[in-house]
């Protein structure tokens, strides 16, 4: 082959022609010899000159395409985007031109398609193509002295075939595929699989006959996103013939897997591309975005699925059979499966999207009742079967999460409801064999989600916000607003009826609440509210309502507990027209009075005065406590006064007794007159309005715990005209004698306790004088004792001494014992010899000296006969037997003997006695 001197490296398919030149003439590269080759830089792989502008041309045949791809790419600088700025290069680049309408055209009015440089080759686009058979590559180089490996690439020349996609659009970028002159076929971005440019907009219009449908599947899809919302590069899909026919969605980034349909006959397409996307290539999953285009597989056809079957709700645009049904308003209706009364068609998907309200005043579930099916399984498995139905009953997508159930014959349910403003099925069908049916038939019902926790009253009302929670069923559990956390639907009124069984209260504390509040000055709750009832069983079938509560605002309820007897409570929560909140969370109780609860408190009758502390003051007060004090009077004209000397509760009366509260009751026996908590007592002195008071104490399981209070209480007469007891010096009250100097101030003013000093300084002087007559009485008793014991002693010790004079002594070697000596109290507290001794010798006499004072510590005694003393001031067990009698040696020392030792044992004995 014939070298031609070109001033680039040329390197074809069998030959390899390297010619370089320091002029770097222009080179043509056309398609007449080789249809792919490699092209370089000017002394690839050496370093290129400097100074040079150069220009590579690849002009193709009339009906050709020209691809070229970098496989090395050298150059000195880089980018100036790096430096911040967003186009250009440093130093030394390239520039490639991809739309050239004609081999020949001005270089300066050609669009660039961009500008590289550097040495990242992965800055640079993967695969370029011209848009005609023309592609043009110039490269720069300064003169700065610097200068590097340079580039290396390959280039092909294809067939422009592939991208006649139908009839081109007389002016710009546009197809028409006409379905009845081809019905299945490709699209694709005009550069597919190259990196498409920018300033795109191409159309692609789809045409078929009446009767047909249309699937377009993509094979490859790779546009740059950029953002949710495709800012930069998109494909619009209509369903119609123009771009103002519904909006099938808007596409862009790397998708896998999409497959749309048409309603009808015609389908359009719109592919844009815009400036400005950051040049670094984004990354998808695991894959980098190429910006290649797409390219899918069109197909006309009237064989898809007839779209006659959706009766209530429309088609969803792109699907090929799915069905969506929006309520009306708890609405009704039917869906059928495709075809039905007939069979569906064999290998068919389609999706029910049934969608109930969901706004400010409407939450909607459904409920699915099946008529008729006939969706039969295989060997017990539905995905097997001809047919089977999937659901999604928590509104999760059906395209990506599992379903919770699958339903055919084998296991049809007869009625499924959703958990979310959406049920979604799934309709598959595989192989149905000829004649044989496969289908469905079901009703749906929208009806009032509230969003509660509980079991439904009357589950045929759907409009009825009224739950019940049975202590049978479960002994605690979760209770809330309608929607919470959302906010609570505007005129609405719900009931929670908690069944208690016998012997068992029921506690309700509140985790969050917020409710509207009412105006200033109404503490009647007049707009948004939740009230408390306990039922207690009557006589004749009837039961007695006691009110318990009303509450509203953003402050906590102190925790609740019901009335003794009570059978059930209610809970009625109200809203009005105007504001809504986020509304409630609470837990309820049922304790039995054999849980693990503390109870306290009772009647109190007696006395006049007293005090009430809860458990365990002044500590921290325990969990799991409810006290409830009754206080009545005696004298039937008085009141009862209490008084808090001492009040530490958790909370605050502005955010709410959300851990424990203290209620007390001035008038009624049920009615509330106040509930407090915090540091700070709600009044420090109150006064019932007749003969009792009440005073409830609740503590739940959930609290962290103070030290609690301490309450006063006094039966009083506010008419001091009259006053049978003492008067207070403020003339305000009469109170009980025995209130009076009780280092407690019932009056107002304290004056029951101010001429008490005086009383109390004799009292402790009288006391002085009695403790030390009683001193000295033990003083005198104790002398007393040691004289008399010490005669005793002489007395006894001259007798014995007469004793020893008439007989030797014997030697006696007496063990140590490790406790105390024993003494007789029978008898004249003498030292009891112990049951143990050791006997050594012949001569043994029980008066000997030595042994007077018994047996001391630290002597180990073995056993004596009960027959050894028969004779002795001791216990008649050790009294001596001389026909038993043997030698006993005397001890080698005489410290355990001494006298002083027997004098001090001699006192002990008188001090214990005393």
């Amino acid at each position: 082959m014939k070298v031609v001197e070109i001033g680039l490296v040329l390197l074809y398919t069998s030959f390899q022609i390297s010619a370089v030149y320091q002029d770097c003439p222009d080179v043509i590269i056309t398609s007449e010899y080789n249809k792919t080759g490699n092209f370089s830089s000017p002394q690839y792989p050496r370093n290129y000159p400097g100074n040079l502008k150069c220009l590579i041309k690849f002009v193709g045949g009339p009906n050709e395409r020209v691809q070229i791809n970098f496989t090395d790419f050298r150059l000195d600088g880089f980018p100036n985007e790096l430096i911040g700025v967003s186009t250009g290069c440093t130093n030394d680049y390239i520039d490639i031109y991809t739309e050239i309408e004609h081999p020949d055209h001005d270089i300066l009015e050609l669009p660039l398609q961009g500008r590289y440089c550097g040495n990242d080759i992965t800055r640079l686009p993967h695969l370029l193509m011209s848009s005609k058979q023309t592609l043009i590559i110039t490269f720069d180089s300064d003169d700065d002295g610097k200068t590097a490996r340079g580039f290396l690439g390959t280039y092909e020349f294809i067939s422009d075939e592939p991208y006649n996609m139908g009839i081109p659009a007389s002016f710009g970028c546009g197809w028409t595929v006409n379905g009845e002159e081809k019905s299945e076929g490709y699209i694709m971005a005009p550069y597919y699989p190259a990196v498409y440019p920018d300033g795109l907009n191409c159309y692609y219009q789809l045409q078929g006959v009446p009767g047909q449908r249309i699937r377009l599947e993509f094979l490859d899809f790779d546009l740059y996103s950029g953002g949710d919302h495709c800012p930069y590069d998109e494909l619009r899909i209509h369903d119609g013939s123009t771009s103002a026919d519904p909006l099938i969605g808007i596409y862009c980034n790397r998708i896998e897997g999409l497959v749309l349909y048409s309603t009808g006959h015609e389908m359009y397409l719109q592919f844009r591309t815009r400036q400005g996307r950051p040049s670094i290539e984004p990354v998808w999953g695991d894959k980098v975005i190429t910006m290649s285009g797409f390219k899918a597989r069109y197909t006309f056809s009237d064989e898809f699925v007839n779209l006659g079957f959706i009766v209530d709700g429309e088609h969803v645009q792109g699907s090929e059979c799915d069905v969506r049904i929006k309520s009306q308003g708890e609405s009704s209706g039917v869906i059928v499966s495709p075809g039905f009364p007939n069979s569906s068609p064999s290998n068919t998907t389609c999706h029910y999207f049934i969608d109930g309200l969901i706004d400010q005043d409407n939450l909607e579930k459904v409920v699915l009742t099946f008529e008729e099916a006939f969706l039969p399984g295989y060997l017990n498995r539905c995905k097997e079967g001809s047919a089977y139905v999937a659901t999604y009953l928590y509104g999760q997508k059906a395209t990506t999460s599992r379903p919770d159930h699958f339903l055919c014959d084998l296991e049809l349910p007869k009625m499924l409801t959703s958990h979310d403003p959406r049920l979604t099925l799934k309709y598959t069908t595989n192989s149905v064999q000829p004649g044989a049916m496969v289908g469905f038939k079901a009703k749906y019902q929208f009806t009032m989600d509230y969003a509660i926790e509980g079991t439904p009253a009357n589950p045929i009302a759907s409009s009825d916000c009224h739950f019940i929670y049975r202590s049978s069923s479960d002994k605690s559990g979760k209770l809330n607003s309608p929607r919470y956390p959302s906010a609570y639907p505007n005129d609405i009124t719900c009931t929670y009826e908690l069944v208690a069984q016998p012997y068992e209260f029921i506690m309700i504390s509140f985790d969050k609440f917020d409710l509207e509040p009412s105006p200033v000055g109404d503490d009647k709750c007049s707009r948004d509210s939740i009230s408390s009832i306990s039922k207690i069983p009557q006589q004749g079938n009837t039961t007695l309502d006691i009110q318990m509560g009303k509450y509203c605002g953003t402050a906590y309820p102190g925790p609740i507990v019901s009335e003794w007897l009570t059978e059930r409570m209610i809970l009625t929560f109200s809203s009005n027209s105007a504001v809504t909140e986020r509304g409630f969370k609470a837990k309820y109780e049922f304790i039995s009075t054999l849980q693990r609860f503390q109870y306290c408190g009772g009647n109190i009758t007696e006395g006049g005065s007293g005090e009430i502390t809860p458990p365990n003051y002044p500590l921290k007060y325990n969990t799991k406590t409810v006290c409830d004090w009754y206080i009545y009077r005696r004298n039937p004209r008085a009141q009862i006064k209490i008084k808090f000397e001492h009040f530490d509760i958790e909370g605050t009366m502005e955010e709410g007794c959300q851990g424990a509260v203290l209620r007390i009751y001035t008038a009624e026996e049920y009615k509330v007159d106040y509930e407090a908590c915090g540091q700070e007592a709600p009044k420090q002195h109150i006064i019932s309005q007749n003969g009792f008071i009440r005073i409830k104490y609740i503590s739940p399981s959930k609290t962290y715990g103070k030290t609690g209070f301490k309450v006063t209480w006094t039966e009083v007469i506010q008419e001091v005209d009259s006053c049978p007891w003492h008067v207070c010096a403020d003339a305000l009250l009469c109170i009980p004698d025995t209130a009076v100097c009780n280092s407690k101030e019932d009056c107002f003013d304290g004056s029951d306790e101010f001429t008490c000093a005086t009383k109390l300084s004799n009292m402790s002087i009288l006391y002085i004088i009695m403790g030390v007559v009683i001193l000295l009485l033990v003083i005198v008793l104790a002398i007393i004792c040691v004289c008399v014991r010490c005669s005793v002693k002489k007395s006894a010790s001259r007798r014995n001494s007469s004793r020893k004079s008439s007989s030797k002594p014997s030697d006696i070697q007496l063990p140590m014992i490790e406790s105390d000596i024993v003494y007789n109290d029978r008898l004249s507290k003498t030292p009891m010899l112990p049951k143990s001794v050791s006997i050594n010798s012949s001569t043994f006499s029980p008066y000997d000296p030595m042994l007077q004072d018994g047996i001391y510590k630290g002597q180990q005694l073995a056993p004596v006969p009960d027959n050894v003393f028969e004779q002795s001031t001791l216990s008649s067990k050790y009294s001596y037997n001389p026909s038993l009698h043997t030698s006993l040696h005397r001890p080698q020392s005489d410290k355990y003997f001494s006298s002083p030792t027997h004098q001090k044992y001699d006192m002990d004995s008188c001090l214990t006695s005393l």
